[in-house]
């Protein structure tokens, strides 16, 4: 770099520098006012509201709903879910338990499960899955589904 000299600045310090890089500072500038903006909008850190029932779920069962998904052209719906208590989810799933039930809540049809839950023991951590016939395709992507588990049912899930 070259030194701008008191002659060439009519009255500067001549510590001044010719071509002193800006660009971090107006990198910094630009980053702080970016996280300033999508920190402030309330819509970035906002968490959705927990389903009714999700927390009665995981509370007296230990199970956790983590998907429902339209899926195979349409013809199936899958539901996911992941056992957080082991001891508490035998009391509604494994040998000799009946499958989680489906509702599409627009048209209110249930949709029968041809398949058991798991025939063992379920296991803290371990993701389940169920598939559903989508009966009259019932439930599309963006539907709301009801899950209900033992005795106690959730709401307004969205299908995926």
């Amino acid at each position: 770099m070259r030194e701008i000299t008191e002659d060439s600045t009519q009255g500067r310090d001549a510590s001044v520098r010719r071509g002193t890089p800006h660009g971090p500072l107006i990198f910094i500038v630009a980053l702080a006012l970016a996280l300033g903006v999508a920190c402030g909008s309330g819509e970035a850190g906002k968490e959705q509201p927990e389903p009714s029932g999700a927390a009665a779920l995981e509370e007296e069962y230990g199970i956790r709903i983590t998907l429902v998904a339209v899926t195979a052209g349409g013809g199936l719906v899958d539901l996911r879910y992941q056992v957080t208590d082991a001891a508490k989810a035998a009391q509604v799933l494994g040998p000799g338990a009946e499958a989680p039930t489906l509702i599409a809540e627009e048209s209110g049809k249930t949709l029968p499960s041809q398949q058991a839950p798991e025939e063992t023991r379920p296991e803290t951590g371990q993701t389940y899955f169920i598939l559903y016939p989508n009966v009259e395709n019932s439930v599309k992507p963006g539907s709301a589904v009801t899950v209900v588990i033992g005795d106690v049912r959730l709401e307004h899930l969205i299908a995926k």
